[in-house]
């Protein structure tokens, strides 16, 4: 699989690629102008999947993630491009305009989390600071996403919003009835997502959020 950026992001195999639904395998960062992309340069990485038990299905949808790095500004030509090769490295199937994303800045800051305890193998009370020096209309956010090491487990039902002292009005606009645990849900054992009103803004302001882990026995 080999996932062409557009001119002026930069793409990268550090620190990992998630591969969601997609099986694992390696990663090569490459740079260079290739006939496919318009004749520009450009950042492209080769996924090479490398599971042999693990097979590639037709009218399936795959799903992985890349770090990248975006511009200052968006490239006039804004299209991702996704080739699909064989192991002759033929051509198998390919599209190499697929839209890209817009840039936003929500000018959101996230101080680095405060533990309880760094000790292995214990519950770990951690505080998340987030501070959105701007209002955000309703609807422009739904969802928002904090993702643990891998070898972390969050106790999603023990989450709390300890924003303004647990006064409410000083709290996000969580959504009672979405998620699992209604404002929140957490997909993986190292994720937890807040679901947030549609029909609220959240406003300019510090959230001090508590999500309660499990440390690891070892360091990931």
């Amino acid at each position: 699989v080999e996932l062409h950026a557009p001119p002026s992001f930069a793409l990268r195999c550090t620190p990992q690629v998630m591969y969601i639904s997609l099986p694992a395998g390696s990663c090569r960062l490459n740079k260079g102008v290739t006939s496919s992309s318009g004749d520009v340069f450009h950042h492209y990485l080769t996924l090479g999947l490398t599971q042999s038990d693990q097979l590639i299905y037709p009218n399936t949808a795959y799903e992985f993630g890349v770090s990248a790095v975006n511009p200052m500004q968006l490239p006039t030509r804004n299209y991702w491009g996704l080739i699909l090769y064989n192991p002759r490295r033929e051509v198998v199937d390919s599209s190499m305009t697929v839209e890209g994303f817009d840039l936003t800045d929500f000018r959101l800051l996230v101080n680095p989390p405060l533990a309880s305890t760094t000790l292995p193998t214990v519950v770990n009370y951690v505080r998340l600071m987030m501070t959105f020096q701007q209002e955000l209309g309703a609807g422009i956010v739904g969802h928002i996403t904090t993702r643990a090491p891998p070898t972390t487990k969050v106790l999603c039902q023990q989450f709390k919003d300890l924003s303004g002292g647990g006064s409410s009005l000083a709290m996000l606009n969580l959504d009672p009835d979405y998620g699992t645990y209604g404002t929140h849900s957490c997909q993986f054992q190292n994720t937890i997502t807040l679901h947030l009103r549609l029909d609220r803004p959240i406003y300019a302001g510090s959230y001090m959020l508590r999500v309660v882990v499990l440390n690891p026995g070892l360091r990931s």
